[in-house]
């Protein structure tokens, strides 16, 4: 993991650069001219903080998406994991978290997955053609 992250301007979008619905909310916000950076989970992988904060928000223990193929593979393996295994297992395994996830610059959480354009729109107040 790298010591410090990239660059933190206006709303962070979390998520990959290999995610299209991540890719396509941070289009919307560039045309609506919305300060924002695009954290890859890959190269920036999420601390034990975020983790929780995103799993609070979302009202379970993990921002994992329950639907994800690698998760349902390895769901049992999971579960039977001590606590900071299973916080370890997410950093390596980032792409079954939720995506995009979108925060201000207080860390407050405003959105965790969903389509872009619905997320623009509940968030941001954009509405998209």
């Amino acid at each position: 993991m790298k010591e410090t992250g990239p660059e933190l301007i206006g709303y962070r979008i979390y998520g990959s650069d290999y995610d299209v619905n991540c890719t396509r909310l941070g289009e919307i916000l560039t045309m609506a001219e919305i300060p924002h950076t695009i954290v890859d989970l890959k190269e920036w992988p999420p601390t034990d903080e975020q983790i929780t904060r995103w799993g609070e928000f979302e009202g379970e223990e993990y921002p994992i998406n329950g639907r994800s193929t690698p998760f349902k593979k390895y769901e049992r393996q999971f579960k039977k994991l001590t606590k900071l295994e299973q916080l370890e297992w997410i950093r390596k395994n980032v792409h079954v978290i939720s995506r995009p996830i979108v925060e201000d610059e207080n860390d407050t959480v405003l959105a965790i997955g969903g389509r872009p354009e619905r997320v623009a729109k509940s968030v941001f107040l954009i509405e998209i053609g």
